[in-house]
């Protein structure tokens, strides 16, 4: 009965308990119960910051420290804990033994390997001496505050009964080893009582613990322990035989104690409160409709590219050209890059060029420069078909030119890139952009390569930095009255990212390796490798790079504790926080702070401008708001505010909508209503109680766009600093 009694399961899962939390199955074994101690985790040092903790739980463990060795890392013991009930890590615990402090019991999760083991690699004290002394000092500890000791042991103890006066029996009939009889000794003196095999184990008495192989590997290690005085709020112990001890995820079986409820400090269950949104300033009606209107004239990279590159008005067959860029000496003073342009065969179009400055010449710089070149010489009423092997230039002006051209060209060859905008704007047909494979035997791909090569070897000198486009080239290209043809202005059939090579390593899959022999020698492991492959396979399907990396940091990165205290408890705590103390602090010059409050009184709520370059009063520009993308790009994961508006949001709304409502802020001195709200949130500061609201750092969470203005507004400041 949940309402009355815990549920304490105990368990050697033989390992991988980072990878076995992922099953649904073995996650919900674990939420049947209130506490589960697991021993043999496998954990490494902080692994218990990144474990998928079942939620409503918490955990606290023990592993061993880390070895320079390649062996496998073993033992370990984790608990898992329900919110509620209140339980610590106590400074006894040890490699591979946790000691929890219940309040009113100790609660004690053990491993001890099997005898003539080796140790020393992670401890300095036999870990079975060490479990001695634990009980004895848990014991010596409150003679009032009883021992609940869950333990795979690696002993017999056969049907001997330790302290009290409960009778066992066993199915381990084989000899008391001598682990055996000292443990049973070192409970005696404790007054603790062994429970497999009593009365109080339901259905069989008795049971095996651990079953390598039925009738041949048989054993009783795995022990739940528990103080004399404990006995009467004692309900019962199920030790749970799998009906199919081949799908099991261990070859032990899992012990679970249950106990009265009333004998554990359990609090109080927080209640739900339930709170009205909160209560929007009055604002300004005008000024709110702008912020919602520049909110919603985000563009995604399609309508970012076509507001970049204009409408089609011509749709024609293809004329075709084939570009290539070439360098020479990259990266030294003698660096020399041309550009070329193949029409075809003895047309007097082709043409070969020295790639111009500022910046030193690249191979993707020479291929852009071609582009600029094939672009100025076509038609630009006649679609053009444009092949080169540059995946830079490909990529760059196909999908990448929209948000480069909101941060102002900030990247690389960003003068040239600007350029190409300009041209492919002003051209009234669609261009179309084709790759060629570098070893293409493709004769007029092969041509545009001859014919930069040989630039290279005539020696062009640097040539002169490069004339930007300022006007359109083609005077009489007007649009109006022509129709609107819906294609792309601008295309390729290359992917946006790279696709994959399919690697050359085969993997072999775990039904090909066999697990031959007796199925019960493998108990788990089919389990397990078929839970690993899953996960591998996950791995594998990842689209791109960010997919990857989003799994990979669900999977290590370490995750937010629960909150334990309630919002009330926050809200009193970061109030004293955030406002000015009742008493002044005895540091604080009580004298200077009224002058500067008097000082403040007299200033006027509007003053003139004499800074020399008018830095508070000159209106914001394009390039300040590009200025300002650039510094956010770098924090597109910060969170948003109350409006549910990310940096990223901003990086997507049209440079000259964002000026205009920026500058309507400025201007009316007026800010929209849900700027003037922010989120407070709490977030439990590392090593810290998480019952007490002291331990919660506080964080404020502002409207980003408004953020992004005092980030313009601090760039002023500094200017004229």
């Amino acid at each position: 009965n949940s309402t009355t009694d815990v549920s304490i399961m105990s368990w050697n899962i033989q390992g991988n308990l980072c990878v076995k939390l992922y099953s649904p199955e073995f996650e919900d074994l674990i939420k049947e119960n209130d506490i589960v101690v697991l021993q043999e985790t496998h954990l490494l040092p902080d692994d218990e910051e990144c474990l998928a903790t079942p939620k409503g739980f918490y955990a606290l463990s023990v592993c061993r420290k880390l070895t320079g060795s390649w062996e496998r890392h073993g033992g370990g013991v984790t608990a898992f804990i329900r919110n509620g009930i209140q339980a610590s890590k106590s400074p006894l615990s040890s490699p591979d033994i946790l000691v929890l402090d219940l309040i009113t019991c100790w609660l004690v999760g053990a491993y001890i390997l099997p005898e003539r083991s080796r140790w020393q690699q992670f401890t300095d004290v036999n870990p079975e001496h060490k479990l001695d002394e634990t009980v004895a000092l848990c014991a010596a500890a409150d003679e009032t505050k009883p021992i609940l000791l869950f333990l795979d042991g690696n002993a017999r103890t056969q049907s001997e009964k330790a302290g009290g006066d409960l009778a066992r029996m066993s199915a381990d009939q084989k000899p008391i080893s001598p682990r055996g009889s000292r443990l049973l000794s070192t409970w005696r003196r404790s007054n603790l009582v062994i429970l497999n095999g009593t009365h109080l184990e339901d259905a069989s008495p008795g049971r095996f613990t651990s079953i390598k192989e039925a009738g041949v590997a048989e054993a009783v290690v795995d022990y739940a322990v528990v103080s004399d005085h404990l006995l009467s709020s004692v309900r019962s112990l199920s030790v749970a035989i799998p009906p199919e001890p081949t799908e099991a995820w261990s070859d032990h079986v899992s012990l679970t104690l249950r106990i009265d409820r009333k004998f554990l400090q359990v609090a109080p269950r927080l209640p739900k409160v339930v709170r009205a949104p909160p209560k929007m300033p009055v604002g300004d009606a005008a000024m709110d409709d702008l912020c919602t209107q520049v909110m919603a004239s985000k563009q995604d990279a399609t309508e970012m590219l076509r507001t970049l590159y204009g409408e089609v008005y011509f749709d024609t067959p293809y004329a075709q050209v084939y570009v290539h860029g070439s360098c020479k000496d990259i990266g030294s003073h003698d660096a020399i890059g041309v550009g070329a342009i193949f029409w075809g065969e003895k047309s007097q179009l082709n043409r070969v060029d020295a790639v111009p400055g500022p910046d030193s010449p690249t191979s993707n710089r020479a291929a852009l420069y071609a582009v600029t070149m094939a672009l100025r010489m076509a038609n630009p009423d006649i679609s053009l078909m444009i092949f080169t092997n540059s995946e830079y230039c490909i990529r760059h002006l196909c999908y990448w030119a929209g948000k480069n051209s909101q941060i102002g060209w900030s990247c690389a060859n960003g003068d040239l890139l600007k350029d190409l905008v300009l041209l492919l704007r002003y051209r009234r047909a669609p261009t179309r952009f084709v790759r060629v494979e570098r070893d293409s035997k493709n004769e007029r791909a092969a041509a545009a390569k001859r014919s930069a090569q040989q630039g290279l070897k005539r020696g062009y000198s640097r040539a002169p930095p490069h004339c930007a486009v300022e006007v359109n080239p083609w005077k009489d290209s007007e649009v109006s009255g022509l129709p609107v043809i819906d294609v792309p202005k601008v295309s390729t059939a290359l992917p946006e990212i790279a696709t994959q090579r399919q690697s050359a390593l085969r993997l072999q899959d775990d039904d090909e390796e066999g697990l031959t022999g007796n199925p019960e020698h493998h108990r788990g492991r089919v389990k397990l490798r078929d839970l690993q492959k899953k996960l591998r396979d996950s791995i594998f399907e990842c689209k791109d790079a960010g997919a990857f990396w989003r799994i990979m940091r669900g999977w290590t990165d370490p995750r937010p504790k629960p909150i334990q205290v309630s919002l009330d408890q926050l809200t009193e705590e970061f109030t004293k926080r955030m406002n000015e103390p009742e008493e002044t602090p005895p540091s604080f010059n009580k004298e200077q702070l009224r002058a500067w409050a008097r000082l403040f009184e007299q200033m006027p709520r509007t003053n003139r401008d004499h800074s020399p370059r008018k830095s508070f009063s000159r209106k914001l520009t394009l390039e300040d708001i590009q200025w300002g993308k650039r510094q956010i790009m770098t924090h597109l994961a910060t969170s948003s505010g109350i409006d549910d508006f990310a940096y990223q949001d901003i990086m997507e709304i049209p440079n000259e909508n964002l000026l205009i409502l920026l500058q309507a802020v400025i201007d009316r001195k007026i800010f929209p209503s849900k700027w003037l709200l922010a989120l407070v949130a709490g977030i439990l500061k590392p090593r810290k109680d998480p019952l007490r609201p002291e331990s919660y750092r506080l964080v404020v969470l502002e409207c980003c766009l408004l953020k992004f203005l005092t980030l313009l507004i601090d760039r002023r400041v500094k200017e004229f600093a």
